[in-house]
């Protein structure tokens, strides 16, 4: 089996599974995503919060469930792992 990872779960990171998903064959490729957190911070909801719009717990969530279910069609076949990635460079 190919593995592809992808580096961060922001927009870029889950429309780049989500597009290749549908292109690669499930048998044949695995998807994981690799994040350092869990939870997504909706934007641009920080700016609505000191006028009283949203409170900070309307607009954090599930990084899995952080978008609409149309942009989540292949979601459940990409695998999700929150954990902080190190690169090194030799010099």
């Amino acid at each position: 089996m190919k593995k592809l990872v992808i580096l961060g779960a922001g927009c870029a990171g889950i429309m780049v599974a989500n597009k290749l998903r549908r292109f690669l064959d499930r048998d044949e490729w695995s998807i994981t995503i690799i994040d350092k957190d869990g939870r997504h911070v909706c934007q641009p909801g920080p700016l609505f919060i000191p006028f009283g719009i949203y409170k900070a717990a309307d607009i954090v969530r599930s990084r899995a469930n952080s978008s609409p279910k149309k942009f989540l069609l292949s979601i459940k076949t990409i695998r999700f792992l929150f954990s902080w990635v190190t690169i090194g460079f030799l010099i």
